[in-house]
């Protein structure tokens, strides 16, 4: 078993495994300096393949508009280290186009709602779905539901359900966080018990 942080990569391989990742991919250092964001640099490839490192760095994000416009892209795999999709990441690509309207879920994120939403409609979020990604619902005019998703969810993007779709009140500890600390300027203190 080769640790992740093990890998020796020549190119977009690994010369100790059978690790690859698509080559041509830009890397950004996030604010934090110790985790990046990828989007598409370079990369032709019809199959994204996103390395779970970068520089000995996990890649958590894929950036604004990432790979928006790559009209020949058809597979994505992400690795779990991704627990942000930014806005319009994979639109108007192949894998965007073929698929049908309604809600599109790109491994465990619901990535966003495509097409119009139908007044009144209910989405139940599928289980073990662990991050609605921000502005997933940008604009629709229904409700989100599903029993206890407040507890299901590790992460509500911020603008989530921006304008018009609710959600169930409950214990949503990034989104309440983030509202905290980033809108209104508390220090956020975890306390347990």
């Amino acid at each position: 078993i080769i640790d992740y942080l093990d890998h020796e990569m020549v190119g977009s391989e690994c010369v100790n495994c059978d690790y690859y990742c698509t080559e041509g991919l830009e890397f950004t250092l996030l604010n934090d300096s110790n985790t990046y964001a990828v989007s598409k640099g370079t990369a032709t490839d019809s199959n994204i393949v996103i390395p779970q490192y970068y520089n000995r760095k996990l890649v958590t994000s894929i950036g604004l508009s990432a790979f928006y416009g790559c009209s020949n892209l058809e597979t994505i795999s992400i690795p779990t280290t991704i627990d942000y999709i930014f806005p319009h990441a994979f639109d108007n690509t192949k894998w965007y186009d073929s698929n049908p309207d309604g809600v599109i879920y790109i491994g465990k994120h619901l990535y966003e709602y495509k097409g119009e939403m139908p007044e009144n409609t209910t989405i139940v979020v599928k289980e073990g779905t662990t991050v609605i990604c921000e502005d997933a619902f940008f604009g629709c005019g229904g409700v989100a539901e599903s029993p206890d998703l407040q507890n299901k969810l590790i992460k509500l993007a911020k603008g989530g359900f921006k304008h018009h779709t609710t959600v169930g009140v409950g214990h949503m500890k990034y989104v309440l966080e983030e509202a905290f600390k980033t809108y209104l300027g508390y220090e956020v203190i975890d306390i347990e018990g």
